[in-house]
């Protein structure tokens, strides 16, 4: 019987230290995720001047609707939204070929999405290597 005693309590003991360290090794983690995340937004964070693609849906002669992909630069940033100021189309799906036949039906697209206000979720961030690399380092000089 008190064997029996001493053994669970050195169990109890051995469990105890080992939720300790358990919860030690998950605070760790748990801080290198927070640390990845941050350096994740601070590299994807829009801002005045980067370039950005989206997708957007259009109404030919309010008969043919087709999507077009934008390729623009952010002229201004809100909590939600950018303005934008395309520079390319990068490509349309279901283009009607009434436009397609015009000489310069890019250029219409682009003039119809000039100066929109688009969801910051319906944008995709087009950073090079070295503009990844250019945020990394600003992030450590704290610019």
């Amino acid at each position: 019987m008190v064997l029996s005693v001493i053994v669970l309590s050195i169990l109890s003991l051995l469990q105890f230290i080992l939720i300790f360290y358990l919860a030690n090794i998950y605070l760790k983690i748990k801080k290198e995720k927070e640390e990845i995340e941050e350096e994740y937004v601070s590299i994807t964070d829009i801002l005045p001047g980067d370039n950005v693609r989206y997708a957007s849906y259009l109404n030919y002669l309010k008969k043919d609707n087709f999507t077009a992909y934008i390729e623009a630069k952010v002229i201004e940033v809100s909590d939600k939204s950018v303005k934008v100021d395309p520079y390319d189309v990068s490509h349309c799906d279901n283009l009607p070929s009434e436009l397609r036949s015009k000489p310069n039906y890019k250029q219409e697209i682009m003039d119809i999405s000039r100066n929109n206000w688009i969801n910051k979720e319906k944008v995709e961030l087009l950073l090079s290597k070295e503009e990844i690399r250019q945020r990394r380092i600003e992030k450590i000089l704290g610019k």
